[in-house]
């Protein structure tokens, strides 16, 4: 009988330890509430990860009017990574950030490029205009996505 609960606590201890490990993994991509002026501006894009990430792929729908460019502006967090912005509908682009050398990105949280925005004459100042982020991965060197939210 001793037996059976030595087993049995064990394989706790083992489930316990396998859940602790995958409840530290953190990998967040997300557009902070952002002030932006009228005309050209500069949206953050911002990542928190605990996993070393290479690349990362995802839709933005921008408020109506309001269009990107294809430039994006990197950061310090960026070690020779590219990033293509592609429109596919009307507010709707897609952006793709990776390494072709599946360098990972420097440090673990922060802002890791911004879309160059137009925000048109018609918007009032200090109005709300939601976006919405949808289809996102993010990989790491294996292809794996380890996304959390």
């Amino acid at each position: 009988m001793n037996r059976i609960y030595k087993r049995l606590w064990l394989l706790t201890f083992f489930i316990s330890i396998t859940a602790s490990a995958l409840g530290q993994q953190r990998n967040i991509l997300a557009v902070p509430d952002t002030k932006v002026s009228i005309g050209q501006a500069q949206l953050p894009i911002t990542i928190e990860n605990t996993d070393e990430i290479v690349g990362l792929q995802f839709d933005i729908t921008l408020p109506t009017a309001v269009t990107a460019e294809n430039d994006a502006v990197v950061t310090n967090r960026c070690d020779g990574h590219t990033i293509i912005i592609r429109k596919m509908e009307a507010t709707r682009y897609r952006v793709m950030l990776y390494s072709e050398e599946m360098r990972p990105l420097i440090a673990q949280q922060g802002t890791v490029f911004y879309i160059p925005i137009i925000t048109p004459q018609s918007y009032s100042q200090g109005g709300e205009h939601p976006m919405a982020i949808s289809n996102a991965t993010m990989t790491v060197a294996s292809g794996e996505d380890v996304l959390t939210e």
